[in-house]
């Protein structure tokens, strides 16, 4: 599957929350796009590509809380693990509705 379509499909499942794995697989394609930017750091107009990148990278770092939550929930902490689970919800949120997340 092109980077693309992995990046898209995955940020199709983030916002229909049809599996726990989707905010992975969005960090893991937004890994692949920055570093199919490393070989044109030379190049004009790549400054911003490269900083929305690093952006959306920042954003998709709700994983740990994601991964944190699920390790909760899983030892007995059900009350702990949902208010991440909460604040996760606003996470996903953000990120989808960054502008460099749109599907066009």
């Amino acid at each position: 599957m092109h980077w693309k379509s992995r990046f898209f499909d995955a940020r199709a499942r983030l916002e229909s929350e049809t599996d726990a794995e989707a905010l992975h697989d969005l960090r893991i394609a937004v890994g692949r796009i920055h570093s199919l930017l490393i070989p044109v750091r030379a190049l004009e107009g790549k400054d911003g590509l490269r900083s929305v990148a690093a952006e959306v990278g920042r954003l998709t770092s709700a994983r740990e809380l994601e991964v944190m939550a699920g390790e909760l929930e899983s030892r007995g902490y059900p009350r702990t693990a949902a208010s991440r689970l909460a604040r996760l919800k606003k996470e996903h949120l953000a990120i989808l509705q960054h502008p460099a997340l749109v599907n066009r």
